[in-house]
C-alpha cells in the first residue's frame, strides 16, 4: 500500500466528498417532494443515509425486536435512537431484503417510529423535537431515503466510481 492509500487527510477528504454526493441526492429528493421537514431532520437523514449505505444491518446478531424489548427494560435513549436508525435503514435502504424476510416493512416502520418517540421522551429539547418529528413522519422519511437511495444508484457514477471516491 502506498502513502496515498493511508494518508488520513486524503481519506477524510474522500469521505467528505462521498457525504456531499449523498447529501446532494437527498437535497434533490427533498426539493422534488416539497417535503416540509426541519433542517435538523434533513441533516440527520443525510447522516443515516451515509451510514445505511456504508454498513450492512444484517450483521447485528440481535434482531431489532429483541433490541427494542431490551431497551424498554432499561429505558436507554441512545439504544432507542440506534433502533430507530436501524429500522429506518432497513425500511428505506435495505427494503429489498425485507421483502424476502419473515416480517414486512410495516414491522420496521412501527418499531422505528416507536423507538424515535421513546428517544424523544428522554432527550435534550433540541434532539427531542427532531426525534418526535421523525417519529411522526417516519413513513415520509422512509420514502425520502428510499428515493434518495434510488437516485444514488441510478446516478451516472458506476459502483466502481463511488468506490474509488471512497
Amino acid at each position: 500500500m502506498d502513502k496515498k492509500d493511508t494518508d488520513p487527510a486524503q481519506f477524510l477528504e474522500k469521505r467528505r466528498q462521498l457525504h456531499l454526493f449523498f447529501k446532494e441526492a437527498l437535497d434533490k429528493v427533498l426539493a422534488g417532494q416539497h417535503n416540509d421537514i426541519s433542517r435538523e431532520l434533513a441533516f440527520y437523514l443525510s447522516v443515516v443515509l451515509v451510514r445505511g449505505l456504508e454498513t450492512d444491518p444484517h450483521q447485528d446478531p440481535k434482531g431489532i425486536g429483541e433490541r427494542y424489548l431490551s431497551a424498554l427494560d432499561d429505558n436507554r435513549t441512545a439504544e432507542f435512537r440506534e433502533i430507530g436508525d436501524a429500522s429506518l435503514i432497513m425500511a428505506s435502504i435495505w427494503w429489498q431484503s425485507v421483502i424476502r424476510s419473515l416480517v414486512d416493512i410495516n414491522y420496521y416502520m412501527d418499531i422505528g417510529s416507536r423507538s424515535y418517540q421513546r428517544a424523544s421522551e428522554s432527550s435534550p429539547r433540541n434532539l427531542a423535537d427532531m426525534f418526535e418529528e421523525l417519529s411522526e413522519n417516519f413513513k415520509g422519511s422512509v420514502n425520502i431515503l428510499m428515493e434518495a437511495t434510488q437516485m444514488i444508484f441510478e446516478a451516472s457514477m458506476t459502483n466502481e466510481d463511488i468506490l474509488k471516491t471512497y
